[in-house]
């Protein structure tokens, strides 16, 4: 426990120095940029303001407001976003199939790498490599379980798809 804990601060105390070269942030994941970032070390978060950017091997996200929460590991557990959000997910859900996820959103929240919470005038574009055109989902509240491959909207629902040629 006191190793991972030394880890930890070690990841931390990295972080700290990066982000005193202004704007830019690199995390284990990816970087995160913004006018502002401050680190709570007692929650192990990292809140960016305004207009954050985070680029991740398979995400893309902007808000007015970021918050990345890390684990003990110092790895990205959860990233809250609020305020304009707008995002894009590529996922590789087979040998040849890929699928990208662009969305926008008042407030929005990636756990892991698997769900994503989209609150307040949400809308979700799917694309596949493997089916012609996208599906575009509006609703008040999205919620997609990337992994299960799920997904549920609630509040003034409207989902536009393309039919088959």
């Amino acid at each position: 426990m006191m190793r991972k804990k030394n880890v930890l601060w070690l990841v931390l105390f990295t972080l700290a120095l990066t982000l005193a070269q202004p704007k830019e942030a690199k995390l284990p994941q990816g970087i995160l940029k913004a006018d502002n970032i401050e680190i709570d070390w007692s929650k192990n978060t990292l809140t960016a303001y305004p207009n954050p950017s985070l680029l991740l091997p398979d995400t893309q996200a902007q808000a007015k407001k970021m918050t990345i929460y890390l684990n003990e590991k110092g790895d990205i557990d959860r990233i809250e976003a609020e305020g304009d959000v707008s995002f894009k997910v590529l996922q590789v859900l087979s040998e040849n199939v890929k699928q990208e996820v662009e969305g926008k959103a008042d407030k929005a929240t990636l756990s892991g790498t698997n769900i994503l919470s989209l609150q307040g005038g949400a809308q979700a574009k799917v694309t596949r490599s493997d089916r012609e055109g996208t599906s575009l989902i509006k609703a008040e509240k999205i919620n997609l379980d990337l992994e299960k491959k799920t997904l549920k909207a609630e509040g003034n629902v409207q989902l536009e798809f393309s039919l088959p040629s």
